[in-house]
């Protein structure tokens, strides 16, 4: 799902509601911006390094169960940004000429779809 006015103004009323009935906003954290904060190298081993370990982030802290297919709280669309992170590899990202660019706007595409899928499903990615 595409970051659209109406998402942004939906997960901001539904951290109003929470924080109105006086619940935490966010159900679940799992830090990865300090993976990414890192260092500003943009090189395609500095992008597979973080895809993975952001994936391997998300896995440890958010619940088994918005991994599992078979689960009621399978979250489809992280379960794939996951995955797709998880595979980068140096050989995979590279391309000929060594021009990195792309692969950094690979990774900056997961992670605003990654963000995006946060607001919604209310978990703090830092």
């Amino acid at each position: 799902m595409a970051r659209s006015i109406d998402s942004i103004v939906a997960a901001h009323r539904t951290a109003r509601e929470l924080r109105a009935a006086g619940k935490p906003i966010w159900t679940y954290t799992a830090e990865i911006r300090p993976i990414i904060n890192e260092s500003r190298d943009q090189s395609v081993e500095r992008v597979v390094d973080v895809a993975n370990r952001i994936a391997r982030t998300l896995r440890e802290r958010l619940p088994a169960a918005f991994f599992d297919v078979t689960s009621d709280d399978y979250e489809m669309h992280l379960d794939e940004a996951v995955e797709d992170l998880e595979s980068y590899t140096v050989a995979s990202l590279s391309k000929p000429g060594g021009e990195d660019v792309e692969a950094v706007e690979m990774l900056n595409g997961r992670l605003e779809e990654l963000y995006d899928w946060a607001d919604r499903a209310r978990v703090w990615l830092g």
